[in-house]
């Protein structure tokens, strides 16, 4: 119970938080749109940098109360049936210029043309969300990402591989802990030990699951969906 009170404090907090976080997020841009007027170079720089992190601190609190939904059961599942490589490439076209940022090359596979998931769409892209932002984030400049998508049975399965730093086998034990940032000073890196955490958690619920395999030249997450078992025209 009191493990619980404190959750619901937490959650509550986070929601209060990011109603003046919002604001901030929406005059920043209105700002920048020049709406108040032309803005100086360096003054545009100092916003640039400001609007950047205001938003890293929203993505957080979204995160986290996203999170605390996903663990109280308070979400309404939306159950649909989903062709997972047009929805793929869709979720994809977010991450271009980051992809091009970091120099990278991404590829997707379609192993079959039968890769029905049934699932929370919203959800569901969350994850790839999040796995994207990883391989992203790890991998190493000119590498290729590879996506493979593939019907298996009666489950609808999505890999994401890098070729950048392989998770190591203690780390792996840990890989899906809340709040679990790594080792410090072999494996820590700053995020909020969250995202994989609430990817386990919302697989879960929508009656699939994640696992990760990772050796010195490949790290792949799988995540696994309940497949259609009709044809979708």
């Amino acid at each position: 119970m009191r493990l619980r009170t404190l959750e619901d404090f937490n959650a509550s907090l986070a929601h209060d938080l990011r109603v003046p976080v919002q604001g901030a997020d929406r005059i920043l841009q209105h700002i920048l749109a020049g709406q108040i007027g032309e803005l100086s170079p360096e003054l545009k720089h100092t916003l640039e940098v400001l609007n950047e992190s205001n938003k890293g601190l929203l993505e957080r609190l979204n995160k986290l109360l996203n999170l605390y939904r996903v663990e109280f059961g308070s979400v309404d599942l939306s159950w649909q049936q989903i062709a997972l490589a047009p929805f793929v490439r869709e979720t994809l076209e977010e991450f271009t210029t980051s992809i091009e940022e970091h120099q990278l090359t991404v590829k997707v596979y379609e192993e079959n043309d039968r890769s029905i998931a049934i699932t929370d769409p919203t959800l569901l892209r969350e994850v790839i969300r999040e796995l994207l932002t990883n391989a992203i984030k790890f991998a190493t400049a000119g590498d290729t990402i590879e996506i493979r998508l593939q019907r298996l049975a009666t489950k609808a399965v999505l890999r994401i591989s890098n070729h950048g730093i392989q998770i190591k086998p203690d780390d792996k034990r840990d890989l899906f802990k809340k709040f679990w940032r790594g080792t410090p000073g072999e494996s820590y890196v700053a995020t909020s030990g969250l995202g994989l955490y609430y990817c386990e958690k919302v697989m879960n619920l929508l009656d699939g699951s994640i696992g990760c395999r990772s050796n010195p030249n490949l790290t792949t997450f799988t995540v696994r969906l309940p497949a259609s078992q009709a044809d979708i025209i």
